[in-house]
Protein backbone atom coordinates (compact mmCIF):
# COMPACT_ATOMS: atom_id res chain seq x y z
CA UNK A 1 0.00 0.00 0.00
CA UNK A 2 1.73 3.57 -1.10
CA UNK A 3 -0.29 6.70 0.16
CA UNK A 4 0.33 10.22 -1.54
CA UNK A 5 -0.83 13.61 -0.18
CA UNK A 6 -0.50 16.29 -3.01
CA UNK A 7 0.30 19.19 -1.56
CA UNK A 8 2.12 22.25 -2.90
CA UNK A 9 0.96 22.64 -6.41
CA UNK A 10 -0.06 26.20 -6.18
CA UNK A 11 2.66 27.19 -4.57
CA UNK A 12 4.99 25.60 -7.17
CA UNK A 13 2.61 26.96 -10.31
CA UNK A 14 3.26 30.80 -8.58
CA UNK A 15 7.00 30.37 -8.24
CA UNK A 16 7.79 28.10 -11.22
CA UNK A 17 5.12 30.46 -13.53
CA UNK A 18 3.96 33.62 -12.01
CA UNK A 19 0.89 31.27 -12.22
CA UNK A 20 -0.98 29.03 -9.51
CA UNK A 21 -3.28 27.54 -11.09
CA UNK A 22 0.01 26.04 -13.63
CA UNK A 23 1.04 24.32 -10.91
CA UNK A 24 -2.41 22.28 -11.38
CA UNK A 25 -1.22 21.04 -14.65
CA UNK A 26 2.26 19.84 -13.82
CA UNK A 27 1.24 18.14 -10.74
CA UNK A 28 -1.85 15.92 -12.29
CA UNK A 29 1.07 14.76 -15.35
CA UNK A 30 3.25 13.47 -12.06
CA UNK A 31 0.16 12.39 -10.49
CA UNK A 32 -0.69 9.95 -13.59
CA UNK A 33 2.81 9.27 -14.77
CA UNK A 34 2.95 7.71 -10.59
CA UNK A 35 -0.17 5.80 -11.13
CA UNK A 36 1.00 4.49 -14.29
CA UNK A 37 4.09 3.05 -12.46
CA UNK A 38 2.17 1.98 -9.64
CA UNK A 39 0.23 -0.16 -12.33
CA UNK A 40 3.17 -1.42 -13.88
CA UNK A 41 5.03 -2.36 -10.35
CA UNK A 42 1.40 -3.95 -9.44
CA UNK A 43 0.84 -2.21 -6.43
CA UNK A 44 -2.20 -3.14 -4.95
CA UNK A 45 -3.32 -0.67 -3.25
CA UNK A 46 -2.80 3.05 -3.45
CA UNK A 47 -4.25 5.69 -1.53
CA UNK A 48 -3.90 9.20 -2.93
CA UNK A 49 -5.35 12.75 -0.68
CA UNK A 50 -5.33 15.49 -3.53
CA UNK A 51 -8.48 17.12 -2.29
CA UNK A 52 -9.27 18.81 1.46
CA UNK A 53 -12.61 19.90 2.06
CA UNK A 54 -10.94 23.32 2.92
CA UNK A 55 -10.10 23.53 -1.37
CA UNK A 56 -13.92 23.82 -1.63
CA UNK A 57 -13.20 27.48 -0.58
CA UNK A 58 -11.28 28.59 -3.72
CA UNK A 59 -12.91 30.41 -6.94
CA UNK A 60 -14.57 29.18 -9.00
CA UNK A 61 -12.15 29.18 -12.03
CA UNK A 62 -9.89 26.63 -9.85
CA UNK A 63 -12.09 24.49 -8.71
CA UNK A 64 -14.23 24.04 -12.41
CA UNK A 65 -10.20 23.18 -13.43
CA UNK A 66 -9.38 21.12 -10.88
CA UNK A 67 -12.64 18.96 -10.92
CA UNK A 68 -12.06 18.59 -14.72
CA UNK A 69 -8.42 17.25 -14.04
CA UNK A 70 -9.88 14.51 -11.42
CA UNK A 71 -12.89 13.38 -13.82
CA UNK A 72 -9.84 13.10 -16.89
CA UNK A 73 -7.34 11.11 -15.15
CA UNK A 74 -10.26 9.12 -13.29
CA UNK A 75 -11.12 8.36 -17.35
CA UNK A 76 -7.88 7.80 -18.14
CA UNK A 77 -7.18 5.36 -15.41
CA UNK A 78 -9.87 3.28 -15.93
CA UNK A 79 -9.10 2.97 -19.68
CA UNK A 80 -5.68 2.06 -19.42
CA UNK A 81 -6.35 -0.55 -16.67
CA UNK A 82 -9.54 -2.83 -15.78
CA UNK A 83 -7.99 -4.11 -13.06
CA UNK A 84 -7.61 -0.42 -11.55
CA UNK A 85 -10.53 0.36 -9.04
CA UNK A 86 -11.27 3.81 -7.97
CA UNK A 87 -13.14 4.84 -4.76
CA UNK A 88 -13.95 8.43 -3.89
CA UNK A 89 -13.83 9.29 -0.40
CA UNK A 90 -14.84 13.25 0.33
CA UNK A 91 -16.51 15.37 2.37
CA UNK A 92 -18.94 16.87 -0.14
CA UNK A 93 -19.33 14.16 -3.29
CA UNK A 94 -22.40 15.93 -4.34
CA UNK A 95 -19.86 18.57 -5.57
CA UNK A 96 -17.57 16.23 -7.04
CA UNK A 97 -18.37 15.56 -11.32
Amino acid sequence: HIAVIMDGNRRYGRLKYGDPLKGHEDGIKVLVDFVNWCVDERIKVLTIFAFSSENWKRGKAELDMLMEFFSTVCDDIREKSKDVRIKGLMTSPEKFP
